[in-house]
């Protein structure tokens, strides 16, 4: 893909742009700034809160007789393992502690004690908690999954959607030294490869409509 041909050949593209967030005197500026805040404590609290509502619905569902509740029931079905399967497996489980990479605000270039590690490669620089793919970038993202319910048009619009509001997520994120662009960026293939994944598995057994 171009995305990982460009950070392949030019890795200083994430030195770069976490840059422009970095003030020497003042560190990130997103660091304290409310409206970051905001969004980084309140967009895993809104992820809860679509599991929540998918399990609602989908207990809901289940008591509706007929094809318009089967319908729906699968539908959910579908969401909930794109979002269990990008979001939660490949996101903030197997890459998150996996890779080594120290966050931004943790390397000598912006402050901190650790090395930059180029994209696409794996360190020692940081044990837990690392900057892998961005888990709040990914929330955003997973509005991509909505449009492989509808037709070609909605899978348009929704990727347009997700893609806005995952980038509007994860730019909080690097304003605050937490990602690199790199890490935003592949969070969107990630999901979006979830996402189609899991689609193709429900349409493979006769379980979501073309």
């Amino acid at each position: 893909m171009v995305s990982i041909a460009v950070f392949a050949l030019y890795p200083q593209i994430d030195l770069q742009v976490a840059g422009f967030f970095f003030d020497p005197g003042r560190g990130f500026v997103g660091e304290r700034d409310p409206v970051m805040q905001s969004l980084f404590k309140g967009v895993p609290l809104m992820s809860r809160a679509a599991v929540i509502a998918l399990l609602i619905a989908l207990f809901a569902y289940s008591m509706q007789r007929g094809s318009t509740g089967t319908r729906r029931r699968v539908q959910i079905a579908y969401l909930i393992v794109s979002l269990a399967l990008g979001p939660g497996l490949l996101v903030n489980t197997v890459l998150k502690d996996n890779v080594g990479r120290a966050r931004p605000v943790r390397i000598t270039e912006f402050g901190g004690s650790r090395s930059f590690t180029p994209p696409l490669k794996r360190a020692a620089e940081c044990d837990s908690n690392c900057s892998s793919l961005s888990e709040h970038a990914a929330a955003g993202f997973f509005l991509v999954s909505l449009g492989f319910l509808g037709n070609a048009a909605a899978r348009r619009r929704w990727t347009l959607v997700g893609l806005f509001v995952g980038m509007v997520f994860g730019l909080a994120r690097m304003t605050q030294g937490g990602h690199y662009l790199s890490d935003i960026v592949f969070s969107f293939y990630a999901v979006w490869f979830a996402a189609w994944l899991a689609w193709f598995v429900f349409r493979r057994f006769g379980r979501l409509e073309a």
